[in-house]
């Protein structure tokens, strides 16, 4: 599955850049510059391999949410 940052995919095959991680991590810029998100240090830039930043969000869910495609009606 390809991440999507609102109505456009975000790339799998490319490092992203700080936007990018954030925008799938719902978090601010900021935030994700201060985690433990992992990053890929390119001299004085910082990117953000896709894999691992899906397996950081991962491996940090407090609890999965199930939607049901179908209602029951009482």
């Amino acid at each position: 599955m390809t991440p999507s940052m609102g109505s456009a995919s975000l790339p799998t095959d490319r490092l992203w850049s700080l936007r990018e991680a954030a925008v799938y991590l719902q978090m601010s810029e900021s935030w994700v510059r201060r985690s433990d998100v992992p990053v890929v240090a390119l001299g004085r830039a910082r990117r953000y391999d896709p894999q691992q930043v899906i397996a950081f969000a991962s491996q940090h869910l407090t609890h999965r949410v199930v939607v049901s495609s179908s209602r029951k009606t009482a």
